[in-house]
């Protein structure tokens, strides 16, 4: 391909040159500061400097910005709820699924080999560590040794910096930690040792979680998702520290006397306070409520006015704040203003309510949940503990983080409206508050079984009718009150 075209009037120029007239963003002019052309694979741009570098300034930022730690633990708690997203086992056999769930119950408690973490605050931490540092990762590995019992299914976590390239040229033989195969399928990762950095283990892809919320489809490892952010947070940082400095300075003094010298006598000077003070150029005086100052000739008192910060401070540090909220994938309006009407609230809640749907959908449960449920289950299967089943691995995954809303008893009365109209059915209510329709089904079986049983004892037990006695158990009414008995029929001989 030729690198010089032709134009109408018969000049050869550089192809690119024409290319850049009909786009103008391609174009490079001494208007605008030259940008590098880079179109590479990602494990050319997201090299370890880099993504370590990012790692670094991301859990900076974590740890010391409350704006920045607030918004990653606020997306982590939203997402998870509570009590995690609960698994639902999809057998034939309501019994096998019943024990199931009370088995994965019981094994969330010492899902961690260390014993120390919950399942779902693990679940948790695979929001934010990623968002911080990039990745995060479970080793899937099992007890056995000492005095437990082999074979239960156990995880490890691991954080991002312990996945990489050891220390000496012989190591660096993997892509950032990732070991890839010709065809880019990920065979092994390599775990490096806390203490020794040349040290190494290379775990099975086979065996290990990665946890990341990727923004290309080949990126071997994550990106901190506030990389987008970290430079308006130092300014913010540092324009707040630069303003704290100028108003201390300014606070510190109040007034100032000025004379046609500046010169200040001898016998108006206060010894002790000027003494040793540290400041060569300037004289300290202080006074005190209810003195009279008396002025020499030509002397003036002014007042030292303190400015800072200055109007333009809240609005630059908004836009600070906003580029980085809006690079998070959350609106500024829910992690900072406060200060919307009704219909603006509800259209920003419902932008992060989207941010946590997406991120449960696409990451959180099939990543996470998923492959620990599977993996728990098998171990399960293989250790006797559950009895094996054609169709063993079906489940469904329901979250039981709430919906996030300003208007709760309002859009509860719409809900329940919309399911006696029947435009709304009992599994999407059910859904999102955290629960299956199932068991909501065969709970109110249960509960109306028993209320009946017991109605109809009470009834035979006063002698009153079993209508009465239900209500009197629980109100079956819309005003409360008790059902009237039906007036006795009339005879058809009666006159009347």
């Amino acid at each position: 391909m030729s690198k010089f075209a032709q134009t109408s009037s018969g000049l050869f120029v550089p192809s690119n040159y024409v290319g850049s007239r009909t786009y103008e963003g391609a174009r490079q002019t001494r208007h605008r500061k030259w940008m590098p052309t880079i179109a590479k694979d990602t494990n050319k741009t997201i090299t370890p400097w880099v993504r370590t570098t990012l790692l670094s300034h991301g859990r900076n930022m974590y740890a010391n910005s409350g704006l920045v730690g607030g918004a990653i633990d606020d997306v982590g708690r939203y997402m998870i709820g509570d009590d995690g997203v609960q698994p639902e086992p999809l057998t034939d056999d309501p019994a096998y699924n019943a024990e199931v769930k009370e088995r994965w119950r019981n094994w969330c408690l010492i899902a961690d080999y260390r014993r120390k973490l919950h399942l779902n605050k693990i679940a948790q931490l695979s929001s934010t560590s990623p968002d911080v540092d990039g990745d995060f990762f479970i080793n899937l590995t099992e007890t056995g040794g000492g005095n437990e019992r082999g074979g239960m299914a156990q995880i490890q976590c691991i954080r991002g910096h312990r996945i990489g390239d050891a220390v000496g040229s012989a190591a660096c033989d993997t892509n950032d930690g990732v070991l890839e195969d010709r065809t880019g399928i990920t065979v092994s990762y390599r775990l490096i040792d806390g203490e020794n950095r040349d040290q190494f283990t290379d775990l099975p892809a086979r065996s290990v979680v990665q946890v990341m919320d990727a923004i290309f489809s080949d990126q071997p490892r994550g990106l901190s998702a506030i990389a987008r952010g970290i430079n308006q947070i130092f300014d913010a940082r540092e324009a707040t520290q630069f303003e704290l400095e100028a108003l201390k300075n300014n606070s510190a003094r109040s007034l100032v006397i000025k004379t046609p010298t500046g010169e200040v006598p001898d016998d108006v000077l206060d010894d002790e306070l000027n003494a040793g003070n540290g400041i060569d150029d300037l004289t300290l005086e202080e006074i005190q409520s209810g003195e009279i100052l008396r002025l020499g000739p030509g002397e003036e008192i002014q007042d030292v006015s303190n400015t800072r910060p200055g109007n333009n401070f809240v609005p630059y540090m908004e836009f600070n704040f906003r580029d980085f909220a809006c690079g998070y994938g959350v609106p500024l309006e829910v992690i900072w203003k406060s200060d919307l009407g009704g219909p603006s609230q509800r259209f920003f809640l419902s932008k992060f309510q989207r941010r946590i749907n997406a991120r449960l959908a696409l990451v959180t449960i099939p990543i996470f949940y998923r492959r620990i449920y599977i993996y728990w289950l098998a171990k399960e299967i293989k250790r006797k503990a559950l009895p094996f089943r054609p169709d063993w691995y079906k489940v469904a995954f329901q979250p039981t983080s709430p919906k996030i809303t300003i208007d709760i008893g309002r859009e509860a009365q719409q809900d329940r409206e919309d399911i006696l109209l029947g435009t709304r059915t009992l599994s999407e209510d059910a859904g999102e508050r955290g629960k299956d329709w199932r068991e909501i089904r065969n709970q109110s079986e249960k509960e109306t079984e028993d209320l009946i049983d017991r109605a109809q004892r009470l009834a035979e037990k006063k002698k009153i009718s079993f209508e009465v006695a239900l209500s009197l158990l629980s109100r079956r009414t819309p005003n409360g009150n008790l059902p009237q008995s039906e007036p006795a029929p009339v005879p058809a001989n009666r006159p009347v």
